[in-house]
């Protein structure tokens, strides 16, 4: 599969390489084909780049290396939606927003997104009743910045 993206240009990549989402991202409710890539200069911060929309690329990372008790639990129904049979199977990344009137670094981890490995199915997950923050803001800026990288993530914020 060949398509466009506005940050990284035109990309192959193979079919099998497709992450579908069996339900939406929250506020890209259109969107349901993407790709996770990685850009060895802003590891490890990964995108999740629209195969419909290039101008649609998601900074995303997962939330266990910035916030390391991170630590949920998927509702049973949504492991079943996403056919998942082992928790090894999962992969959690978070949304990562740099505000664009300040430097502040932020991620929502009451959202995950749980991609299922084998299928390549993946499901933004709304954990109600959750104690993990919304806006879950980076207490020292600068090391975050340095970590996900400020151009980076200033590039699709």
């Amino acid at each position: 599969m060949i398509f466009d993206s506005v940050r990284f240009g035109e990309i192959e990549v193979d079919d099998d390489s497709c992450i579908e989402f069996i339900g939406p991202i929250l506020g890209f409710e259109h969107h349901q084909k993407f790709v996770l890539l990685d850009e060895p200069e802003v590891r490890p911060l990964q995108w999740l780049q629209s195969a419909d929309d290039p101008t649609l690329c998601l900074p995303v990372i997962e939330p266990y290396l910035l916030v390391p008790e991170y630590d949920i639990e998927v509702p049973d129904h949504e492991v079943e939606a996403l056919e998942l049979a082992r928790a090894e199977d999962a992969c959690i990344l978070c949304i990562v927003v740099l505000a664009k009137d300040s430097d502040e670094v932020r991620m929502n981890l009451c959202a995950p997104i749980v991609i299922n490995l084998c299928s390549r199915t993946a499901k933004q997950v709304v954990l109600s009743g959750s104690e993990q923050p919304i806006q879950f803001r980076f207490r020292d800026e600068t090391a975050a910045m340095d970590m996900v990288g400020k151009e980076a993530v200033g590039a699709s914020a």
